[in-house]
């Protein structure tokens, strides 16, 4: 019997001691690209960035890939992942946005939409921001899998959704302007 959906496959290129957690201590807290001192960086949503640039900083990786796990969804992969605290996120075909841990290859949670999931999720903050075919963008908890909220869009997303944290910078001392 031939078993269905597409092989989710993950190719890791083994750099020293490098974590993906050490990765994600080196992100900014608007989930831009930021690189950790072994060169690793965290991909935290898609081309990198709110503004989509796909740089990234540091050198890029030294020697080729190397397969270290597999992942079967139930339906086809069109999304890209995004990696974040040791964790790769993914959307699938088959209605689940899927949090994979990033060195074992485990499922650690996975939520189900109501309509297929190509939209590539972005992460900000411990929230996972994915788009749907039902036709709503949907907040999920980074840690558990729980909806936090979801917004009707009125029409399928199909796009990925670009998160930028707002910082606002105060005075220490004399009076906080407008």
């Amino acid at each position: 019997m031939k078993q269905r959906g597409l092989v989710f496959m993950v190719m890791v290129v083994l750099v020293g001691a490098m974590t993906a957690r050490a990765a994600e201590r080196a992100a900014d807290p608007a989930g831009s690209p930021v690189a950790s001192p072994t060169g690793a960086a965290a991909v935290a949503m898609f081309r990198g960035n709110p503004a989509r640039t796909g740089a990234m900083p540091g050198p890029g990786p030294a020697g080729g890939p190397s397969l270290a796990w597999r992942f079967h969804t139930g339906g086809t992969i069109f999304s890209s992942p995004a990696v974040a605290g040791g964790v790769v996120y993914v959307g699938s075909d088959d209605g689940n946005l899927y949090a994979v841990d990033a060195a074992t290859g485990q499922e650690r949670w996975r939520f189900a939409a109501r309509g297929k999931i190509g939209s590539s999720p972005a992460v900000v903050a411990g929230v996972v921001y994915v788009g749907s075919q039902d036709q709503n963008l949907y907040a999920v908890d980074a840690a558990t899998g729980q909806e936090r909220w979801r917004f009707h869009t009125g029409g399928t997303t199909f796009s990925s959704p670009a998160v930028r944290v707002r910082c606002e910078r105060r005075p220490i001392d004399g009076p906080v302007r407008p």
